[in-house]
């Protein structure tokens, strides 16, 4: 684990300072161009990748680096390029595209809950629940954050979107959902372990003490 540790922490390291001045770059671009909208979207990306870090310096947890490496890919493709760079309205089925790794990412955020708030590492034998309790987290977090963009495309667009279009983001989700559930079903029947399982399991093991106990002669 530490070595995992070590590597997704110098990754982590170059993505922030590339993407970081980037970022602020961009919205300099924006600005110049008369577009104060994305402007003001690009610099707000930098607040996307400092808030992991107040979250960890407000619960006092220590940061899981393969768990960080997959949020910040989440918000370069979801949130950068989906919303900054326009990229869901240039490039057919990007949106679902964001919507299945965003099912996923939630899968592995609701698995970290779930086992802090079982305050236990992950085990086998409460797999099965922890997958029942990460789909519906991914569902029901989508659905929401789907419900607030058509607020907001009725309130202040005055559009209103096509059910084909909320259908499909919503069965991205689902897809995305159930491959994460694939994947904890191959470390539990086949015993194949994947990079997502060993993000929860790296988060766990720094942060939630051993129920394991040595006996000492």
């Amino acid at each position: 684990m530490r070595q995992r540790q070590q590597l997704f922490l110098s990754i982590n390291r170059i993505f922030l300072l590339l993407y970081a001045p980037l970022s602020v770059a961009l919205g300099v671009y924006y600005l110049f161009t008369g577009n104060l909208i994305h402007a003001m979207l690009s610099v707000c990306t930098v607040l996307w990748l400092v808030l992991p870090h107040v979250i960890h310096h407000t619960l006092h947890l220590k940061p899981g680096q393969l768990l960080l490496f997959f949020y910040y890919v989440f918000i370069l493709f979801g949130y950068s390029g989906g919303i900054v760079l326009s990229f869901s309205q240039k490039i057919p089925l990007y949106d679902e595209l964001i919507y299945l790794t965003g099912g996923f990412l939630l899968c592995i955020f609701a698995a970290v809950f779930f086992c802090c708030f079982m305050k236990q590492r992950p085990k086998k034998q409460n797999m099965k629940f922890s997958n029942l309790f990460c789909f519906c987290f991914a569902m029901a977090v989508s659905t929401v954050w789907k419900l607030l963009q058509i607020t907001a495309m009725l309130l202040v667009l005055k559009i209103s979107p096509g059910a084909y279009d909320v259908v499909c983001d919503l069965t991205s989700c689902l897809i995305g959902a159930a491959v994460y559930c694939c994947l904890t079903a191959l470390y539990l029947y086949r015993d194949i372990h994947t990079y997502p399982l060993y993000a929860i399991e790296d988060f766990s093991a720094l942060n939630i003490e051993s129920t394991v106990k040595i006996l000492k002669k």
